[in-house]
């Protein structure tokens, strides 16, 4: 039991709390950017959501059960396209906000660039079954 507790504090509660600051900071009737630049909007959402996949990724990657371990990467995509969407719509129905598209594809975008860095760049994450697809003149030992 402790070791499930410490697991959803160490990789779930950050996680839930990034998607608490992101509603609350939704919620407000009017968003306030102090930054005066062409495009920040757009920007500051697609990083959000790019942390937010990250956030999910890691906390799949930790998981015991090996189909989330597996799917860390579709599952960590999925569930930070479905919050923006409905972050998006969440906002429709705040006096002063508006639902956008544009923001949604901002969002989806960031998520996806995160996913796709993170494939990229995270060394030893290959899914167990990538072992058997190396190129025939790798040094296969290890």
């Amino acid at each position: 039991m402790t070791k499930f507790i410490n697991y959803q504090l160490g990789y779930w509660l950050p996680v839930y709390l990034y998607a608490l600051a992101i509603f609350l900071s939704s919620h407000q009737s009017r968003m306030v950017i102090p930054i005066k630049i062409i495009g920040i909007d757009k920007t500051l959402h697609f990083i959000v959501y790019g942390i937010l996949a990250g956030l999910i990724y890691r906390a799949c990657r930790k998981s015991q059960g090996s189909y989330i371990f597996q799917k860390a990467y579709f599952i960590s995509l999925i569930c930070s396209i479905l919050y923006g969407f409905s972050d998006e719509f969440h906002q429709f129905y705040i006096p002063g906000r508006q639902a956008s598209a544009w923001d949604f594809m901002a969002d989806a975008l960031g998520a996806i660039a995160a996913i796709i860095i993170i494939m990229k760049f995270t060394p030893g994450q290959a899914e167990p079954s990538d072992r058997h697809n190396r190129n025939p003149g790798e040094n296969h030992a290890g």
